[in-house]
């Protein structure tokens, strides 16, 4: 079906004053300074320099979607085209007035067009979710939108993943939701500033494809980490001071393994019988078991 006609350029008093002037889908001409910008799923319009070239060049050619309020027409979809206008100055818009019932329609209805046109990344679209849940939408109307339960679980995990997370949808938009989730869920439970994550959100940037099997491989390692760091803390509080690595504290120079020391009965030290000395210092190592090629860290020492 062809599009409604144009039917007539609003006035300024008309835009921001739209009751009893526009219908339910009737398309007018507007002045985008008129126009309200409204709330917007996406973060980043991503309004560069071939797409205003574009609209220079041709105006603004698919219609802007607004929905009328007591201030005026705002904005549902079509923000970047708006946002084109606005900086070129063009003296006026085509849009089309659409009904919209409450704040949960608004954010649905431009998440659906936004995933149609593949112009939202996987950390505005769990944005958007996260926001329909908030506001109550019942399971099954998600799932009529197209929404999977894996993906309300993920947009849960990803509103508090840290800002590196999120960066990698923008840099790679082909991680999926899903995916997303599943790097921010690793991220929560591994430790902050983990350089175990870090490196598994440089590995999905670069093989978006396979972020479920990146992620696997590092939830082993950053549970690793995590045992590691919480032998040191304890170890710590003892007034041990603790290494990783024998790397980090040259053994052979300044030390000597506890094995290779007697007490004053002859007896070789052991952790137990070692209980004070100046020096008192451990190197914490994984205590590693295999079972096939499969490597499982059981404890430390």
């Amino acid at each position: 079906a062809q599009p409604a006609p144009v039917v007539r350029r609003l006035s300024h008093e008309e835009a921001v004053n739209p009751a009893g002037h526009v219908v339910e889908g009737g398309r007018y001409l507007v002045d985008p300074e008129d126009l309200q910008r409204g709330d917007n799923i996406r973060r980043d319009l991503r309004v560069g320099a071939d797409f205003l070239e574009t609209v220079r060049a041709h105006w603004v050619v698919k219609d802007i979607d607004v929905y009328v309020t007591l201030t005026g027409l705002v904005v549902l979809d079509g923000h970047r085209r708006h946002n084109a206008a606005l900086a070129l100055h063009l003296p006026a818009v085509p849009v089309r007035v659409v009904r919209v019932d409450d704040e949960a329609e608004r954010i649905a209805s431009q998440l659906m067009v936004n995933d149609e046109a593949e112009h939202c990344n996987s950390a505005e679209r769990a944005d958007a979710i996260q926001q329909l849940v908030l506001l109550g939408v019942p399971a099954q109307d998600l799932h009529r939108r197209g929404i999977r339960g894996e993906e309300v679980a993920a947009a849960r995990a990803v509103a508090s993943a840290p800002e590196a997370v999120r960066q990698a949808a923008v840099e790679r938009p082909q991680i999926d939701l899903v995916g997303l989730g599943h790097l921010a869920e690793l991220a929560t439970d591994a430790l902050e500033d983990s350089p175990v994550v870090a490196k598994a959100v440089a590995d999905a940037i670069e093989r978006p494809d396979q972020v479920e099997h990146i992620v696997a491989r590092a939830r082993a390692e950053a549970e690793e980490e995590r045992i590691l760091a919480d032998k040191r803390a304890e170890l710590e509080a003892q007034g041990i001071r603790a290494f990783e690595d024998a790397r980090e504290w040259s053994l052979y120079d300044k030390g000597q393994r506890l094995d290779s020391l007697v007490d004053d009965h002859g007896e070789v030290l052991t952790e137990a019988t070692h209980s004070s000395c100046p020096g008192h210092v451990a190197v914490v190592y994984p205590a590693v078991t295999w079972e096939g090629d499969q490597r499982k860290v059981t404890g430390t020492r």
